[in-house]
């Protein structure tokens, strides 16, 4: 099982519908917790659980609710942990898909 306190930088997570316990997730070494982020990247990229319904033209949404299911449209990435092998990823692996997906559908 992966120590996420031994993990280098900042642990952000974005909240869950099972992510009931703020203080644990702070102990556990996610000090910073939202429950929706927007990167001002290029491509402009929206981190949340759920899939959003509504974006903006030209925006990602990346997300995990769906576990191993497919993305709603091309312009949501699922990156649930069922999808990479219950492993984390960081904000350089989501943008790069980000990008490599804007780039496909652009």
């Amino acid at each position: 099982m992966l120590d996420i306190q031994n993990c280098p930088g900042e642990r952000i997570l974005i909240l869950g519908n099972h992510d009931l316990d703020r203080e644990a997730l702070r102990e556990a070494g996610f000090t910073t917790q939202y429950s929706l982020a927007v990167c001002a990247t290029d491509p402009p990229l929206v981190l949340s659980h759920y899939p959003l319904d509504h974006l903006q033209v030209g925006t990602m949404n990346a997300h995990g609710y769906l576990h191993n299911q497919f993305e709603p449209t091309a312009w949501h990435i699922n990156f649930a942990v069922e999808r990479d092998g219950y492993s984390p990823v960081g904000l350089v692996w989501v943008l790069d898909n980000a990008r490599q997906r804007h780039a496909a559908l652009s």
